[in-house]
């Protein structure tokens, strides 16, 4: 195996996350902390006052709690970084690192919150679809039409998930701006020989997530009554998701990275005059 030029394996992915993510957890979660507080602060004072003449002011307070959350989630992605390398990093010392690129992180955690809104804007399709289903044949068909769309919905959500992840940690650790984090994240996602192993990596994640988290979701919901423990419970497995998440993305598209870096290295060798590379070795 050519370490310069072959990625990584699958197995080898989950074996350096699980590694990392264990000896950066504390510096990482502590770098939550904050915009874990201010959106704390911000839902507490929406429901003590629910006055409908304070929705700018509301509308205001989430896009700054939704900054800091980005900003929180840029020193987490510093510190796995720094993790990879065996450099501890501190939680203020991520923050320090990444104020330059919050607003890069921003715009490119942005796609998700547009999506959300338009979905949750969709109107009721069952009227338009009635009378296509009025026969048999006709509602099976379009049973197998709505089959087709929702795998390709799954599908488009998915990928277009993890590249967006990947454009985040491009964002942060490359210090691009965000169309060229875009660029990256959709390459390192959908390129050539790429994406079965992209999707490969987001089957395997799903399927971690729902043996290690639908349990105690399930034990929060049939002890729910005592709302001291779930509560924080919840946020702490929440947490935890999202930094698991960042740091299996910065494994990966440190991975990707380091291979591009190899393969060029590997071009400009060949590319070289051979006697030059022959005077260079008798030196």
């Amino acid at each position: 195996m050519n370490e310069a030029t072959d990625l990584l394996s699958i197995p080898e992915i989950f074996d350096r996350t699980i590694s990392i993510f264990a000896r950066s957890f504390g510096p990482a979660a502590l770098s939550r902390f904050p915009s874990g507080a201010v959106q704390l602060l911000f839902w507490t004072l929406q429901r003590l006052t629910r006055d409908p003449t304070l929705h700018v002011t509301y509308l205001a307070l989430w896009a700054i709690a939704w900054c800091v959350e980005q900003w929180g989630r840029a020193a987490a992605v510093a510190i796995f970084s720094a993790g990879m390398r065996h450099e501890p990093l501190s939680a203020r010392d991520a923050y320090r690192r990444t104020r330059k690129v919050v607003f890069s992180c921003c715009i490119v955690s942005a796609p998700p919150l547009v999506f959300l809104a338009i979905n949750g804007h969709q109107g009721n399709a069952g009227n338009w679809l009635d009378p296509l289903t009025a026969n048999p044949l006709s509602a099976v068909l379009v049973a197998l039409v709505l089959v087709v769309i929702a795998l390709l919905y799954l599908l488009i959500v998915t990928m277009g998930s993890m590249s967006l992840a990947l454009a985040f940690v491009a964002c942060v650790l490359e210090e691009v701006g965000p169309w060229r984090a875009f660029q990256r994240g959709f390459r390192r996602t959908l390129g050539r020989r790429l994406w079965r192993r992209a999707a490969a990596v987001v089957l395997i994640t799903a399927l971690l997530l729902c043996v290690t988290v639908v349990p105690p979701f399930l034990a929060f919901e049939h002890y729910g009554h005592d709302t001291r423990w779930r509560f924080p419970l919840e946020g702490f497995i929440a947490i935890a998701i999202a930094l698991f998440l960042d740091a299996l993305a910065v494994v990966y598209s440190r991975d990707i990275q380091v291979r591009q870096e190899g393969l060029d290295l590997v071009a400009a060798l060949a590319a070289m005059p051979s006697d030059s590379m022959t005077r260079s070795g008798g030196r």
